[in-house]
């Protein structure tokens, strides 16, 4: 990996940014949050259950006269098209917060790779000591305990069970 990408980001950016995302959340004003018990109340629709909706989209733009009357077509023609249009801009969402949190990713181990430079040479620096409280309190990165076999294991183990 690069010790550099070519990318920068001032803290000047940061408000406007920040303000075209509000933009976008207001404009999707109708967004749901769903709690857990929510979720799993909801039907697991994958892909066949998304081209089951499909037919039975096409089904009804051909002709709806054998549904009875309480059937609302028109909400299921808008909540169609609501569903189709916001999974085009969930494609794009995801793509874009993969490449925030992979250039973040990056930009953390080159920041981290550095600051272990900068550790390393301001621990053999012989410059009075300036440095060495501030060195002091960076080693102590480095003494942490380890972790014995048994103790990972039950630590995954207590994980997996949550």
């Amino acid at each position: 990996m690069e010790d550099a990408i070519k990318f920068q980001l001032k803290k000047e950016q940061l408000p406007a940014i920040l303000e075209k995302i509000k933009e976008i959340k207001e404009s999707l004003d109708g967004l749901k949050e769903l709690t857990k018990d929510d979720k799993k109340s909801l039907n697991k629709v994958g892909d066949s259950a998304i081209a089951f909706v499909s037919k039975a989209a096409e089904i009804v733009t051909h002709d709806d006269s054998f549904l009875p009357r309480s059937f609302d077509v028109d909400s299921f023609k808008v909540n169609i098209e609501t569903f189709t249009t916001l999974g085009e801009i969930l494609k794009q969402y995801e793509i874009l917060q993969q490449k925030i949190v992979d250039t973040h990713l990056i930009l953390a181990d080159i920041c981290y790779r550095k600051a272990l430079d900068i550790y390393k040479y301001a621990k053999i620096d012989g410059s009075n000591g300036k440095h060495k409280v501030i060195i002091a309190s960076m080693s102590k990165h480095f003494n942490k305990p380890v972790k014995k076999k048994s103790e990972e294991k039950e630590v995954v183990k207590e994980i997996v069970e949550k």
